[in-house]
């Protein structure tokens, strides 16, 4: 395990040679009210908030894996209860040693914040209202607030349209659709 300089860390997992498990178990042991949810080709680590909306307190990078002659090799992940578990796909052209490397963030610092279906309507005529709200803001916040409210309203509206979900990330608070995991 190292630790990375974005506040995450990486676990660089090698496969000597074809005799090598090409599964790999990371076993997370999440906190209470925690679980897995797709995203990006990877995972977003979400809690669920008191309030009911379900906070992203980390992410797992999508896998990688690549052979001595630096060929990427096709890996994914699945989850068995609370671990992760990373395939990687070897054949008789692979050249060893094979080097993967699952990294994962934790922390407020690269948080995502997940709104199901019907927070997402709220979000949509709440931000609009913020974007009014920020106009009595001083410079620059008042064209940071309006710019950012009302580019979270516009996401929220179009993700009800399209019978999706809002997620916003922190702290850019750019908004983008989602489907499964939390939209429900």
């Amino acid at each position: 395990m190292q630790a990375t300089t974005d506040g995450g860390a990486r676990a660089l997992v090698t496969l000597k040679d074809s005799s090598a498990s090409t599964e790999q178990r990371f076993h997370l042991g999440l906190p209470a009210n925690t679980r897995l949810v797709p995203a990006d080709g990877g995972y977003d680590i979400v809690q669920n908030g008191g309030s009911g909306a379900a906070f992203a307190m980390g992410h797992v990078d999508a896998p990688w894996a690549k052979d001595a002659t630096g060929k990427s090799l096709h890996t994914s992940y699945r989850l068995e209860g609370n671990t992760l578990v990373q395939s990687i796909e070897t054949d008789k052209n692979t050249a060893y040693p094979v080097v993967a490397d699952p990294k994962w963030t934790w922390g407020w610092v690269t948080g995502t914040v997940y709104f199901d279906k019907n927070e997402t309507g709220h979000v949509a005529a709440d931000s609009a209202f913020l974007a009014v709200v920020f106009a009595a803001a001083p410079p620059p916040f008042d064209v940071y607030g309006i710019l950012n409210a009302a580019n979270i309203s516009r996401v929220a509206w179009n993700a009800q349209n399209d019978n999706q979900c809002v997620k916003i990330k922190i702290p850019t608070f750019q908004a983008y659709e989602y489907s499964g995991g939390y939209c429900n």
